[in-house]
């Protein structure tokens, strides 16, 4: 997961989450932020039990560790 204003990740299975549908969102709020945050770990946690989806994320975190 990452927070920022443009994911420039591209594939079939891309998946981007906005951080909110309000016109006056505010990511400094903690309220809304924690509530992005819970809902990001949810999603995050439902790929890695999956049997195929796990495997993604294993391979976009060592794509990202070494910098790719």
């Amino acid at each position: 997961m990452t927070l920022a204003n443009k994911c420039t990740v591209t594939g079939g299975n891309v998946e981007q989450v906005p951080f909110s549908n309000q016109p006056l969102a505010n990511l400094a709020d903690p309220v809304q932020r924690m509530k992005f945050v819970r809902d990001a770990v949810g999603r995050f946690d439902e790929l890695l039990q999956g049997r195929l989806t796990k495997y993604d994320v294993e391979n976009s975190l060592y794509l990202i560790a070494h910098g790719r």
